[in-house]
């Protein structure tokens, strides 16, 4: 289709300028081809029509797409290459799309060179650089560097949208001191936390095995105009159950509905496991009843759950039983 449109338009005399090359641009690598894309920028420098910073970013943010970067890293270099040597300044947008892509490779440290680049180009960064280069820490376990970008964020009066993803890579890294410091900046810089910044306190929180202090915030959270959703019950009630609080669980699970929530496969599959491991094996069955009676499809860790469960109960039959009904 889009060769077609841009065979019509030259076959009527009308010859594409930059507009019409980047709308091209854009088309071909929504549908992943970043190939004809990049013929496409040969094309219009062959044709006198010089690519500008939207069309070198259009091509450079796909590359990065796919397979995130790892198969067009050079591509990327060489394309940034050539912008640099055409006299085009990248933007926040260009640089940003590459930080992702090399924080999501592991490539922190190239990250970071980039993001040195940026500021000395001037180009200042915006929210989704921070995440960027933070998200590329947090995989590297890397949780106090995350926080110096936290606070650079502040110094450049960043909005804190973030925060979220700042308490959650605290609380998958158990560190309660850093997600508590991290929350007292929001409060402090008058900062609204919204329900997935709630969540991740509350996680971090299980973790350190301080239900009474996460049922508090929970409660809180509607108080403060924040009800809390599914995922935050499931983080919850994930907690209590690894922690053999099964009897909690169960309680917060029959109270969701109260906060306007409803039990997704991931909430059951939480509870199941709780159940089964404290050998609660006729409770665990008639919840697997509910599940099907709600029309909550089962899923295949729902099975391995049930599976082990049975396995660690003796129940041989059942698990054959099982197992010839989810290979059917």
């Amino acid at each position: 289709m889009i060769n077609a449109i841009y065979s019509s338009k030259k076959r009527d005399g009308m010859e594409p300028n930059v507009y019409t090359y980047d709308i091209l641009l854009k088309g071909l690598c929504k549908n992943n081809r970043v190939d004809g894309a990049c013929k496409f920028l040969v094309e219009m420098s062959d044709k006198g029509c010089n690519p500008d910073v939207i069309s070198y970013t259009t091509v450079i943010s796909s590359m990065c797409k796919i397979g995130r970067g790892y198969k067009n890293k050079g591509k990327v270099f060489r394309l940034l290459g050539l912008m640099a040597d055409e006299g085009i300044d990248a933007n926040v947008i260009t640089y940003s799309k590459v930080i992702n892509s090399l924080s999501d490779m592991g490539i922190v440290e190239l990250a970071l060179a980039f993001w040195a680049k940026m500021l000395v180009a001037g180009c200042r960064p915006n929210v989704h650089t921070f995440t960027s280069l933070m998200k590329g820490y947090f995989m590297g376990g890397r949780v106090y560097e995350a926080l110096n970008i936290w606070n650079q964020m502040i110094q450049e009066e960043i909005e804190a949208n973030i925060v979220g993803a700042l308490i959650d890579g605290f609380a998958k890294a158990g560190d309660l001191v850093g997600a508590s410091e991290t929350w007292n900046k929001v409060m402090v810089n008058d900062c609204i936390p919204n329900v997935v910044v709630h969540t991740g306190m509350l996680d971090v929180l299980c973790r350190n095995s301080m239900f009474n202090q996460a049922q508090r915030l929970l409660e809180k959270m509607t108080t403060d105009d924040c009800p809390p959703n599914t995922v935050t019950f499931n983080a919850f009630i994930k907690g209590l159950c690894r922690s053999g609080r099964v009897e909690w669980a169960l309680k917060m699970f029959n109270k969701m509905g109260q906060y306007g929530c409803s039990p997704n496969v991931m909430t059951y599959n939480e509870i199941l496991d709780g159940l089964l491991k404290a050998n609660r094996i006729k409770e665990a069955l008639e919840l697997v009843r509910e599940m099907e009676d709600n029309s909550v499809k089962l899923n295949s860790v729902t099975y391995n759950t049930i599976l082990c469960g049975f396995c660690l109960a003796g129940l041989f039959e059942e698990t054959s039983k099982l197992l010839g009904k989810n290979a059917g």
